[in-house]
């Protein structure tokens, strides 16, 4: 069974709660390398799931109203070296915004 195929609808995500950072993010998204963050976050759609973000600036109030921009899927081998977060509870975006 391939896990890859399973994954969460980036397309339907729309706002969601933060609840704060969580875990180690991985060195690796969709394989490319750099500096990440794992949002832990939360709506009625899909439950608790995680969003993946370049690093970012300020911080972000827990219980803030969020929204994304240029969400993509995630799949398990992006994953290196122990850090993984299973695919289908997580989403790449690669812009976190704060709602009022």
């Amino acid at each position: 069974m391939k896990l890859s195929n399973i994954k969460l609808n980036s397309s339907a995500i729309g706002e969601a709660i933060y609840l704060g950072q969580e875990g180690q993010p991985p060195r690796q998204v969709n394989g490319q390398r750099g500096s990440y963050i794992r949002h832990l976050l939360m709506n009625e759609r899909h439950g608790l799931f995680y969003v993946i973000t370049p690093v970012i600036d300020g911080v972000i109030e827990e219980d803030a109203r969020v929204n994304f921009d240029g969400c993509e899927p995630m799949f398990f081998e992006d994953y290196a070296e122990g850090r993984q977060v299973a695919p289908y509870v997580s989403v790449y975006a690669k812009k976190l915004n704060v709602l009022k």
